[in-house]
């Protein structure tokens, strides 16, 4: 998944470089190009194309997009707010900065990620935030699947009603046969690592103290 993920972001790395507007439904725009981010969201959606997220932005209020929105590098800042998106794509990079919290509302993708939201993996940052935002997210729009990316999460976690985590296969202990590494979560500080509701599932994720 981790290569998948890595292929896609290049790909998408070399259109923004080469400024191509020829892809996704006919034709591709770019948010740097407009004067703010409704306006942008407005002519893709008029235009019925995609658009790459190639500029920061940070809501002012609740905002609605309407438009296919691509990973561009760059990120929306919720700041507090509400977002609600019709469609986006995005590799397992960060797209949104929830760092200021907020509410998401989109339809989730199979599998989601908690890079989206600004997890790092590192064994060291604290990604509690990014990763109860996601279990939040997939919970409250219709449920779906975690996926971990062999990385080393640390944070303190309620994985809620019609959320499965996953890691990936093999992640039961160190396995030396097995080449991808185990998805970890580790305690931040005290407490439980992962607590969970009814209606939650749990596959193939090491815990550490």
């Amino acid at each position: 998944v981790a290569k998948l993920e890595d292929d896609a972001e290049a790909g998408i790395a070399a259109i923004l470089a080469a400024g191509v507007t020829v892809g996704l439904n006919g034709a591709v725009l770019f948010a740097s190009a407009f004067a703010s981010l409704a306006a942008a969201d407005a002519a893709a959606a008029a235009a019925n194309v995609s658009i790459f997220l190639d500029n920061d932005y940070t809501l002012a209020g609740d905002t609605t997009l309407a438009a296919h929105w691509v990973y561009g590098g760059r990120k929306i800042t919720l700041n507090g707010h509400t977002l609600t998106m019709t469609s986006f794509f995005a590799p397992a990079r960060q797209m949104f900065d929830v760092s200021s919290g907020g509410t998401f509302v989109a339809p989730v993708p199979f599998p989601a990620f908690a890079e989206l939201f600004g997890a790092v993996g590192d064994g060291t940052t604290d990604d509690t935030t990014a990763l109860q935002f996601t279990v939040d997210w997939i919970s409250a729009n219709g449920g779906g699947t975690l996926q971990g990316l062999g990385k080393i999460y640390v944070g303190n976690i309620v994985v809620k009603k019609g959320v499965t985590l996953r890691g990936n296969a093999g992640g039961y202990g160190y396995d030396s046969s097995n080449p991808v590494p185990e998805t970890t979560f580790k305690a931040a500080g005290t407490g439980v690592v992962v607590d969970t509701e009814s209606g939650t599932g749990i596959h193939g994720i090491h815990l550490a103290n």
